[in-house]
């Protein structure tokens, strides 16, 4: 009988610390973030509402410009399990920094990971909201779009 109790104990407190400890998403989330943030990204989570009104949470991979110039704004949206339509193009971009990149950035933009659902690129900064349910890869192509676009707007020193 003692030692059903002694073993009742051990699963109670082995229970209670399976229940506080990460699930293995939530540190495969955490390993993207981290390695998101070693590469000088800020990550942050932020509500998105879809165009049916939903709030979904994303998490907005961020990064700054220095010394940003100009007024750029173009911000667009790639709605989930629909075509993969990216809307919000501008017909031109007046921008001499991005003009020479344009159809390189179009191309960019529909190579990303389909949980993407925001992209916003403006003189301050380059975001990308996503769901972070893809893999280390996808992590690696949006870190490449983050830093190609912010090189293209950051004044030449």
């Amino acid at each position: 009988m003692t030692y059903l109790i002694i073993l009742l104990g051990v699963l109670a407190i082995a229970g209670s610390l399976m229940w506080i400890l990460p699930s293995p998403a939530d540190r495969k989330r955490m390993a993207l973030r981290q390695a998101a943030i070693a590469k000088g990204i800020e990550v942050r989570q932020t509500p998105y509402n879809d165009k049916n009104g939903r709030s979904v949470t994303c998490i907005g991979y961020t990064c700054r410009i220095a010394r940003p110039q100009g007024d750029i704004e173009i911000i667009l949206q790639h709605e989930l399990n629909d075509s993969p339509q990216w809307t919000g193009w501008p017909a031109a971009v007046n921008d001499r920094r991005l003009q020479p990149h344009w159809s390189a950035l179009q191309q960019m933009v529909a190579s990303l990971p389909d949980d993407v659902v925001r992209v916003s690129i403006t003189s301050a900064y380059v975001s990308v909201l996503w769901q972070e349910k893809g893999t280390p890869e996808a992590l690696d192509n949006i870190m490449h779009f983050l830093h190609q676009v912010k090189g293209w707007l950051e004044p030449s020193m």
